[in-house]
């Protein structure tokens, strides 16, 4: 019982110091607010271009075409050797010359012109395999492999596309990774101010505190309740409306670039705040009471020293 008659003490305190500085603890929880929305918004960004390249990594594969008159088994070996000494390969596919004349009629001929053929196949031998990769950033040396063989006769790849691809990638997680540090450190240094201001108020009672024995624990632990309040408020408020501005950008995106994204390339906004929610709380509480802490012991200290 002693130790929750402690902790509503401690609460109570850190509430009523919280109203004694009105000022400076909502414009610390608006500049948490604000700073965490920014934050969803770079990783908005940066989660769904590594979702893109997650899926790059699955669906953008290499085309292999064979030199004419290349037997099946011939194929079908290398497809085999591929994929037994060949680590960065996922799955590979063979395209029979039928089936690349299927699926070319499916995409591009009309009845007519289907008619028109007969029963010839123009595609005969054009015989593939297609390769779907677990690493983008293997292509291009799964690629000069294979071009080393002499069954094939051409390679066709997106190498150009999934460097630029990992290097934007790269560059949005770095960009967001500084801005992120920024807006924490100015959180972190407001919360300071915020405390400070708190600590400075109730300088006499603090003094006479100590004066007559308490603890570091009562003294410092009502202003930690402080951080760590202000911290989770100002994470709430961002993580309320987060899944709704998520969805809406999502949306606009996928509407707005109709036959380039779908929903279905994007990040579901209920995966992408599993990851933002814990996110959001541990930077939270976690800005809240290292603030509330630096500062309550840098004040406490320069009070123990003048006092001398």
């Amino acid at each position: 019982m002693e130790i929750f008659k402690r902790l509503w003490f401690f609460a109570k305190q850190g509430f009523a110091g919280l109203l004694k500085n009105r000022f400076f603890t909502v414009t610390s929880i608006l500049t948490i607010t604000v700073s965490f929305f920014l934050i969803g918004l770079f990783k908005m960004v940066t989660l769904n271009l590594n979702y893109l390249l997650a899926e790059a990594e699955t669906t953008v594969g290499v085309t292999v075409f064979f030199i004419e008159k290349t037997p099946e088994e011939e194929i079908l070996k290398l497809r085999d050797e591929l994929l037994k000494n060949r680590s960065e390969i996922d799955e590979i596919f063979y395209i029979s010359g039928e089936q690349a004349w299927e699926g070319y009629k499916k995409q591009y001929l009309s009845a007519d012109l289907i008619q028109s053929f007969g029963n010839d196949n123009p595609l005969e031998e054009s015989a593939s395999l297609e390769i779907h990769l677990k690493n983008i950033s293997a292509q291009e040396e799964i690629v000069k492999h294979i071009e080393t063989k002499s069954i094939v006769r051409k390679v066709n790849s997106s190498t150009k596309t999934a460097e630029s691809l990992s290097q934007l990638v790269q560059a949005a997680d770095l960009v967001s990774f500084l801005f992120t540090v920024v807006l924490i450190a100015v959180s972190v240094l407001l919360i300071d101010i915020t405390i400070s201001t708190g600590v400075n108020i109730r300088r006499n009672e603090i003094s006479i505190m100590s004066i007559i024995g308490a603890s570091d624990v009562y003294i410092i632990a009502p202003f930690l309740v402080e951080g760590f309040i202000i911290g989770v408020i100002g994470a709430f408020i961002p993580m309320i409306s987060m899944r709704r501005l998520y969805e809406f950008a999502m949306d606009y995106l996928a509407e707005r670039f109709t036959g380039i994204l779908s929903a279905e390339q994007l990040m579901g906004s209920r995966e992408f705040m599993m990851q933002m929610n814990p996110l959001m709380i541990g930077l939270g509480v976690g800005i809240g009471l290292v603030g509330s802490y630096v500062a309550t012991r840098i004040q406490v200290y320069k009070m123990s020293r003048e006092r001398k």
